[in-house]
């Protein structure tokens, strides 16, 4: 019998005893039949594995090649701080929530920002803007109002 792991399961080994004869069956076995079936599962088990270094994508080694050191493998459901990574094509499905005292930089962003509401908030207070549609046209408020200096249509009461 070859070995069932990884493909379609786990092989199953009856361990003989001490007082067991060379040429006694054992789970089935015969003595060579039964190293075969060890060395078959060995050999699975090391190509699971993988050697270090190893460029077959489906072994351990590959997958985990970036995890050293006191690193751990990022679970896929488990919520944790993950720091210095960047997300090429991240989709957030419950919302963003930001926390702490750290600012977002949105600097290197060439894309458009759009919110459900339309409605954006910059600068915790220091300048609000918020737009309003229907039909085909558009409003926008900017809060507070920006007056250019020296500018005979701008007011500072406005």
């Amino acid at each position: 019998m070859t070995t069932q792991f990884p493909a379609s399961g786990l092989d199953s080994f009856t361990n003989p005893t001490g007082t067991d004869a060379v040429a006694t069956e054992i789970g089935g076995r015969t003595h060579s039949e039964m190293h075969a079936d060890v060395n078959d599962a060995i050999e699975a088990i090391e190509a699971k594995v993988g050697v270090d270094g190893s460029a077959v994508t489906s072994s351990h080694d590959y997958k985990l090649s970036e995890v050293t050191s006191t690193d751990k493998a990022v679970g896929k459901t488990a919520s944790q701080t993950l720091t210095n990574k960047t997300l090429t094509a991240p989709i957030i499905s419950t919302g963003l929530t930001a926390s702490g005292s750290a600012s977002n930089d949105f600097s290197g962003s060439t894309g458009t920002f759009k919110t459900s509401t339309g409605a954006v908030t910059i600068g915790g207070g220091a300048a609000a803007i918020s737009a309003t549609s229907s039909g085909r046209s558009t409003a926008a408020v900017l809060t507070p109002p920006l007056s250019a200096p020296g500018c005979s249509r701008c007011s500072s009461t406005r």
